[in-house]
This record gives structure tokens, C-alpha cells and sequence, in this order.
């Protein structure tokens, strides 16, 4: 005997996608934020305390680089307020996805115009967030967390070649 299969078959789940335009604004604002902090941080705050001393050569050295660094961490966290402020899912795991893909960011683009920086950094973080933002789209924590890692080791690999 025939055994008949009814036509509901239910997938895996997928929450909402959030709407492009929040996404866009979120990623064009931390852009040029982390551009501007990375300028702030350096300039007005670590040159001056630890650039006037000989202990503190080694962070002169690299002042770009230190700044970047702590500018990536400000705009983390200040990341994940701004998307529990519009409601979005799952911010921490965007964020810190988005922080460890974009770590060294000031140190790629050393050495460019300033219109060139900005439009990196603008580029790079709308990117990073759209693609972690969608990859969260699921709601199955364990194939959002294998997928982003994924997604994270084959890119920070690609960009060490």
C-alpha cells in the first residue's frame, strides 16, 4: 500500500534578515567612527603619554598600529549597542566576528591618501557586517557558530598568504 506524504515539510529555520538600510548605516557609521578613532586615539591620546618617554618607543613605533588596535575594540563595543538598540540578533556574535576579520585594519591601509583610508575602512566594515549579519540570519546557534568560524578562519587565512 501507498503511504501518502503530506506537502508540509519544514526546513531548517531562518530568522528575519534585517533591512539592508540599517545594516548599511550601521556599517558606513563604524567606518568612518573607526577611522576617526583611530586617527583620536593615536594623535591626542597615546602619542602624547607614552611618545614622550623612552619606555614607550616601541608603541611609537607602531603608533598606527596600537591605535587601530584600541579603536577596534571601542567600535566592538560600541557596535553591539547600537545593534541591541535596533534590536538586531545576536550582536555579540557580529561584533566580535567583525573585530577579529577587520584586527590590524589601520596597518593595511598605512601609507594611503586619507580618502583612500576612509573609503577602505567605510567598505571593509559594510562588508564585514552585512556577511556576518546574514550568516546570523539562522537560528540554530551551533550552525551560526560553526559557519562564522568558518567564514573567519578561511578569511584571516586567505589574508595571510
Amino acid at each position: 500500500m501507498a503511504k501518502i506524504i503530506g506537502t508540509n515539510i519544514e526546513s531548517q529555520k531562518i530568522g528575519q534578515f534585517y533591512p539592508f538600510w540599517k545594516i548599511f548605516f550601521i556599517g558606513l557609521f563604524l567606518g568612518v567612527l573607526y577611522w576617526w578613532l583611530t586617527s583620536f586615539v593615536g594623535w591626542l591620546i597615546i602619542a602624547p603619554v607614552f611618545c614622550s618617554t623612552a619606555s614607550g618607543a616601541w608603541i611609537c613605533s607602531d603608533l598606527i598600529g596600537v591605535s587601530g588596535d584600541v579603536a577596534t575594540i571601542i567600535i566592538a563595543f560600541l557596535s553591539i549597542l547600537i545593534m541591541l538598540y535596533f534590536r538586531m540578533h545576536q550582536p555579540l556574535i557580529i561584533a566580535v566576528s567583525a573585530g577579529f576579520l577587520l584586527w590590524g585594519l589601520s596597518r593595511w591601509t598605512e601609507g594611503l591618501p586619507i580618502k583612500e583610508i576612509i573609503s577602505w575602512d567605510i567598505g571593509l566594515y559594510l562588508l564585514s557586517y552585512i556577511l556576518f549579519s546574514w550568516v546570523n540570519r539562522y537560528l540554530y546557534i551551533t550552525t551560526v557558530i560553526i559557519s562564522t568560524v568558518l567564514i573567519m578562519a578561511i578569511i584571516r587565512t586567505s589574508l595571510s598568504i
